[in-house]
């Protein structure tokens, strides 16, 4: 198949399953309607197990293609210079240091610049789903490890996220005063970091040259890009933010991986040295979200029969992808222009 055509293909893919996500909360906050009682536990056990099953397929995309294959093209191209060294094994710790910059930076933008600590996944066991007229569902009794729950539940004031930076001219805020204090939102943080995730996720695919592990990337990456959408629709809900602004975050993360193949594609032509450096620091967000969601869903909290399944779903998702590549790889060999 045509590269383009089938970076095409995958950009509709990534739109549809990103706009699905971001919709789940309110197709199921209008179907529990009727049913919450009866299907929250279901829903809850589907969840957990998908994201474990998705964070397999992450973990197997670096592991078993992305890492190895940005390695081989580094140190085999004598071409490519990288920090003004030829030395293979040199370029090859070089590689390793821009994974450890991709790691550190989506570590900063999920947990050190947001104003409030967040997960990128959801926490199955207090998930909130939207119902109709935007109210937020709770799909399941909170929990004693989240002592302070009772404030997720109060009505929010929109007043709260404002400071009197005016003194008695409270009621005339600027709009500098209420940008500012729009970014001092957790929700905003959230959504702009997985947004640059997930337009890090689409230059990998974009980067690709092999129409075969073009469509294993994009499945890999999708297998979780569901559940990202459904956590920045809940954290926005969580914030009583306009609507209008809601729709551009929404927009702005729903558009970030299609927008990251076609600068990916871009990129792949104006050489390797550029591909590999690129995809290094892919290969340490993807690392990040794949450590982030897995630890999430396995904590001590929860029985040893459910961690085992999580244990299992992820395992079986590896082995998964890992036949899918190797497959893929015997039938049909990605051939490389050195």
């Amino acid at each position: 198949m045509d590269l383009l055509l089938a970076k095409a293909i995958c950009i509709f893919a990534f739109l549809s399953v990103a706009t699905g996500g971001c919709a789940i909360p309110y197709i199921l906050g209008l179907f529990g309607k009727r049913n919450r009682n009866k299907y929250e536990s279901k829903v809850k056990n589907i969840l957990s197990n998908l994201n474990c099953f998705g964070a397999g397929f992450i973990f197997s995309i670096v592991m078993f293609h992305l890492l190895p294959e940005t390695i081989i093209i580094a140190s085999s191209h004598k071409d490519i210079t990288i920090f003004k060294t030829h030395d293979p094994e040199m370029k090859t710790l070089f590689i390793f240091f821009f994974v450890f910059l991709g790691f550190c930076m989506q570590l900063a933008l999920e947990y050190v610049l947001p104003t409030d600590t967040s997960l990128c996944c959801v926490d199955h066991g207090a998930v909130k789903f939207t119902d109709g007229n935007d109210h937020i569902l709770n799909v399941e009794n909170h929990t004693l490890e989240n002592p302070n729950t009772e404030t997720h539940n109060m009505p929010m004031n929109t007043d709260a996220y404002y400071h009197t930076h005016e003194g008695g001219q409270s009621n005339h805020k600027n709009r500098l005063t209420r940008f500012l204090d729009i970014l001092a939102l957790q929700s905003f943080f959230l959504t702009i970091s997985l947004a640059i995730h997930s337009g890090i996720e689409g230059m990998i695919v974009g980067t690709s040259d092999d129409s075969h592990f073009v469509f294993i990337t994009t499945f890999c990456i999708l297998s979780h890009k569901w559940i990202a959408g459904v956590t920045v629709s809940l954290s926005l809900n969580r914030n009583h933010i306009s609507k209008h602004l809601k729709i551009i975050l929404l927009l702005i993360f729903i558009f970030s991986s299609p927008l990251g193949i076609i600068v990916g594609h871009l990129v792949h032509s104006s050489g390797e040295k550029i591909t590999c450096l690129i995809n290094a620091v892919s290969i340490g967000t993807l690392l990040f979200i794949g450590c982030e969601i897995l630890l999430n869903e396995m904590q001590m909290r929860y029985p040893r029969k459910v961690r085992f399944s999580k244990w299992l779903s992820f395992c079986s998702s590896c082995l998964i992808a890992f036949s899918i590549i190797y497959g893929t790889s015997h039938i049909a060999p990605h051939h490389r222009a050195h």
